[in-house]
């Protein structure tokens, strides 16, 4: 008999699939990766406002945070190790802006507007990923759907930039509402 719900070791495994990032308790900056009932990895929000976060996903370990308290350059780095590999830069006025990675490679990350998706595209501008906020009724808590729309190698291998798609959107809905 085949296993039906067979352990999820990549975001390949993911494609034409959504999972959630879910929190389980509204008193805590801690959200899980899930899908179905299986727990794929853990963000914790740290720091002042939740501007840091940890994310463990699929056995390997980054932070994500803001490279200088005057910019909205956001620093990328595994967790351990001391100088960022990546960086995120937001256009000015704009939703959007660039995962800078390695070797000249780029994402793009549009955020959408109020209830809307926001999606990852690669550098040929299709859309690799996309997220979705969501209200879960029945445990009262947000969540987010996120679909991986089309395999992709650098999402592959860089499977934090779905997370930081997630945590930018998230600062966005805060700051809109503090303004």
């Amino acid at each position: 008999m085949m296993n039906e719900n067979p352990e999820i070791k990549n975001l390949s495994q993911l494609a034409g699939h959504t999972f959630n990032i879910v929190q389980p308790s509204i008193w805590k900056n801690h959200f899980e990766i899930k899908y179905n009932e299986q727990i794929l990895g853990t963000i914790d929000k740290h720091g002042l406002f939740g501007t840091k976060v940890q994310i463990k996903i699929f056995n390997k370990a980054w932070e994500i945070y803001p490279q200088k308290f005057w910019t909205s350059e956001i620093a990328i780095k595994e967790t351990g190790k001391e100088n960022p590999f990546a960086f995120y830069r937001r256009k000015i006025f704009s939703g959007e802006g660039f995962v800078h990675l390695p070797k000249g490679k780029r994402l793009k990350i549009k955020l959408g507007t109020f209830r809307s998706t926001s999606g990852i595209y690669n550098m040929m501008g299709k859309c690799i990923a996309s997220l979705k906020d969501r209200i879960s009724l029945k445990s009262v808590t947000a969540m987010t759907e996120i679909n991986i729309v089309e395999s992709s190698e650098i999402l592959e291998e860089n499977p934090w930039v779905i997370i930081l798609a997630w945590h930018l959107t998230q600062m966005r809905r805060r700051s809109k509402r503090a303004g």
